[in-house]
């Protein structure tokens, strides 16, 4: 779980301040935001079904059929609903994760830089 919420984090800092122009003509924004989506889907895929069924309020199978879409090499990618994804779907998931959350565990990425 965590490893959705450090990467929806990192995709809401990769979008602080962007507009939908911005985002549109910005090639590397639009692969970065394809990454951290699809990172997301992967990290959804590894809970159990007794815990999506027992939290059906998260879009478990849109999460992952979303990381299919752009894991899968499917060459032409809505980048509209990618950003959709991003800007509104991806916080709403972290709210909704954000009560089940246990304490955050060592970040290694965090720990690289302190050291």
């Amino acid at each position: 779980m965590w490893d959705i919420v450090r990467w929806g984090e990192r995709l809401a800092r990769l979008l602080n301040g962007v507009t939908w122009d911005e985002y549109r003509g910005d090639e590397e924004k639009q692969v970065a935001v394809e990454r951290c989506i699809e990172v997301i889907g992967e990290a959804a895929r590894y809970f159990s079904n007794e815990f999506k069924r027992t939290h059906p309020e998260v879009p478990w199978r849109d999460i992952v059929q979303q990381r299919n879409v752009i894991a899968h090499g499917y060459f032409f990618l809505e980048h509209d609903r990618l950003w959709g994804v991003a800007t509104v779907e991806v916080p709403r998931l972290l709210a909704q994760l954000a009560p089940l959350l246990d304490d955050q565990p060592d970040d290694p990425e965090r720990n690289e830089t302190e050291n």
